[in-house]
This record gives structure tokens, sequence and C-alpha cells, in this order.
């Protein structure tokens, strides 16, 4: 699927968790079109997505960062461009995954 590389800011329209090979992960729902995390890892990784590019969402008081996203929910969450890796977290175990 295409997606446009050019966007700067996307609202999260949907959270929520999924269960997938006894792992759980965030899957997320965006104004842009429906990514799974994975997918806007892979955004990110590729150099053609700001990794600072600012996230506005209903659930959320104000526009914020990335690095701010992952302080506001910290292992729940997987945004995070510390390093240039995408972490994905494991709710239940809390282990780190990195996206590939």
């Amino acid at each position: 699927k295409e997606i446009q590389m050019q966007i700067r800011k996307i609202t999260i329209t949907m959270v929520k968790t999924v269960e997938y090979e006894d792992q759980t992960f965030l899957l997320m729902g965006f104004s842009k079109g429906n990514f799974c995390i994975e997918d806007l890892a892979n955004i990110i990784d590729s150099g053609k997505l700001n990794p600072d590019f600012i996230y506005s969402s209903s659930f959320l008081t104000s526009p914020v960062s990335c690095m701010e996203l992952l302080d506001v929910f910290g292992s729940r969450i997987g945004i995070g461009t510390e390093g240039g890796e995408f972490l994905l977290y494991d709710f239940l175990k809390r282990e780190e995954y990195l996206a590939q």
C-alpha cells in the first residue's frame, strides 16, 4: 500500500491492544489511514518522515512529540526514536522488540 511520506502531522483516531502470537501490541488508527505500529516504525526508519513530527489526538490534551508520547504512556506504547531505533513493547512482559 502506498503511504504519503510528506505527512508531518497525523491524528490518532483509535488505539487498542491486539494479541499476536502470544504477544500484546498496540494498534493505532490514523486520520490518514490505518497503520499497524510496525508500519509506522518502517516509515520513520526509512528516513522519509521526521521522527519528531507532531501527533495530535482527542485523548491527549495537547499535541505532543514522539518522545513525549513515550513519556506519557511509558512502556504501554511503542513510540520512541531515541538512538534511531523504534521500539515495540510487549505490554504483558514489559519486553522490548525492535521493529524490523
